[in-house]
């Protein structure tokens, strides 16, 4: 059963070679952030706008 053990690889003290790249996360992050915060503020914001626009 060779390949089960993964002693000195890294993986448990988080000093392995990583193939992503570290700011992905933070980034994804901010989108998330960004996105909810508009679909959330649109429309109250732009309900005057509609308002006056339809009658």
């Amino acid at each position: 059963m060779t390949g089960l053990h993964t002693r000195g690889s890294g993986a448990a003290t988080g000093t392995g070679d990583r193939s992503r790249p570290r700011a992905a996360l933070p980034a994804l992050c901010a989108t998330q952030i960004v996105s909810w915060g508009i679909v959330h503020y649109a429309f109250p914001v732009l309900n005057p706008q509609i308002t006056a626009a339809t009658g």
